[in-house]
């Protein structure tokens, strides 16, 4: 269902949803970080492993962000975020990066994502994310 042509408007709200979602990375807040997703969310994460609905990507979340939970700090740096002509998907790819604490020590791990949005009711959600892991610093490495 075509909503109308994209605006500049558009973009700026995805990069406003990705900065309160890396604002909740940073504060530990499982809330704010799952705030615009999807119900039927799916995620791919930079391991692999699929995760589908809200309750369970988030409950992911709550985990890695909980004070016993292996994350450390966070972060995802979109790039050009395109948007379709009727104006109700976007692509946002970008780069991550994410410390975590392993039996070894601390690992920085990172990488390349892109995310996929729709735009339903007016509101952009998140729809769909694929993290690929590139990199990876610190003794945590290889684990």
């Amino acid at each position: 269902m075509a909503v109308g042509a994209p605006t500049p408007d558009d973009v700026a709200a995805i990069r406003a949803l990705r900065a309160e979602s890396n604002a909740g990375l940073a504060a530990r807040d499982a809330a704010r970080v799952t705030a615009a997703f999807a119900e039927d969310i799916h995620s791919i994460g930079g391991g692999g492993e699929l995760i589908e609905g809200r309750a369970a990507v988030t409950k992911v979340y709550v985990d890695q962000l909980a004070p016993h939970g292996d994350f450390i700090s966070g972060l995802r740096t979109p790039g050009r975020i395109a948007v379709n002509r009727p104006g109700d998907r976007a692509a946002e790819p970008g780069r991550w990066r994410w410390t975590v604490k392993t039996p070894m020590g601390e690992a920085a791990l990172s990488g390349d994502y892109l995310a996929g949005w729709v735009k339903r009711g007016g509101t952009w959600r998140l729809q769909s994310e694929l993290y690929v892991t590139t990199g990876c610093t610190g003794p945590g490495c290889g684990l």
